[in-house]
């Protein structure tokens, strides 16, 4: 295989976030595997896009002018790439990654229709590439198009079944269609793969978790707060898979520290005084509720609330009745 061949071989680069080193967003998003298409090979000593001299080799017009637009592309200069590839694609329609590109821009400047009806015609002229599906699937994951996202993800695998992304895409698909008994092995498969990908670790502990795989979940959650120690939502799903598990000391030890860096949120209080209802500790429990009653504006909330307050001062009467006497009972279930 000649060099020429193997620097101007379009490859379509799947690009999730990669979140070792960064906050993942709250919700999970599916990769954009579609957004970058590059004409550069992964081999690890190739050099970065930028420093290609596109005047060392031999390039076609065409291929000069989709290199010159692909720096655009990077440089998220979309509107001013679009006529560029345009152009490339009449002049050279065998240029997977000008499609590719294209599309992507579209979809960047609100020309998401027309993205879709390149890709469609992307997929007419080349069935049997796996790169049309796989953009097509994200425009079908964008509108929540589950079932369609799926088929196009499966397609694409049946045609090269190798690319991480798109296995992942699928996995969360499966996730997010209420599939998780199906999404698991994909995810635990995924994770053995690549186990510094903090993101799919993250969906791996939300699939034990919602499969009431409650200990194996922690586990991955211990490893997420380990990587992403300052996030309290990560911690809080952590204390309450240990919660789930029966450890309550290692659980109010997380929900603490998350109600730490939260300000004591509503949510971390939740926790806490669920916690402290397990654990049989209502004195800690009455305290985490009384400032939930405090802090909330909702009636309903509040009323609900006051229910479980009353429901741990009664407990605490039957215990020791003259420390804590019914009337404070009876003033809650009063207000």
């Amino acid at each position: 295989m000649s060099l020429l061949f193997r620097i101007l071989a379009p490859t379509l680069v799947g690009i999730a976030a990669a979140l070792a080193a960064e906050s993942p967003p709250p919700a999970a998003k599916a990769p954009d595997f579609g957004r970058r298409v590059q004409i550069l090979p992964h081999a690890p000593d190739a050099p970065p896009a930028a420093s290609l001299d596109a005047d060392a080799v031999t390039l076609t017009p065409a291929q000069k002018l989709l290199y010159d637009t692909m720096l655009l592309v990077q440089d998220e200069s979309y509107a001013e790439a679009i006529p560029k590839l345009e152009a490339v694609i009449r002049m050279d329609p065998s240029l997977v990654a000008a499609w590719a590109d294209l599309g992507w821009c579209y979809w960047r400047t609100g020309r998401v229709a027309d993205a879709e009806t390149l890709w469609n015609q992307l997929l007419k002229l080349n069935p049997e590439s796996a790169v049309p599906y796989n953009l097509l699937a994200q425009i079908e994951l964008d509108r929540h198009n589950l079932e369609a996202a799926e088929a196009r993800l499966r397609k694409s695998l049946e045609l090269d079944p190798d690319p991480f992304e798109i296995r992942y895409a699928l996995a969360l698909a499966l996730a997010w269609q209420a599939r998780t008994f199906d999404a698991l092995p994909l995810l635990q498969q995924l994770i053995r793969e690549e186990p510094d990908r903090v993101d799919v670790r993250i969906e791996l502990a939300r699939a034990l978790r919602a499969t009431q795989q409650y200990e194996e979940a922690a586990a991955q959650w211990a490893q997420v707060c380990a990587v992403l120690p300052d996030l309290p939502e990560h911690r809080r799903a952590y204390a309450a898979c240990l919660l789930a598990s029966g450890d309550l000391d290692a659980a109010r030890r997380e929900a603490r520290q998350a109600a730490d860096q939260d300000g004591d949120s509503p949510a971390s209080l939740t926790l806490l005084a669920d916690v402290a209802e397990v654990a049989d500790r209502p004195e800690e429990a009455i305290a985490e509720l009384q400032a939930l009653i405090d802090q909330a504006d909702d009636p309903i909330a509040r009323s609900r609330l006051r229910q479980r307050l009353a429901a741990n001062l009664r407990r605490l009467h039957d215990r020791d009745p003259d420390r804590f006497p019914l009337d404070r009972i009876i003033a809650q279930c009063r207000l």
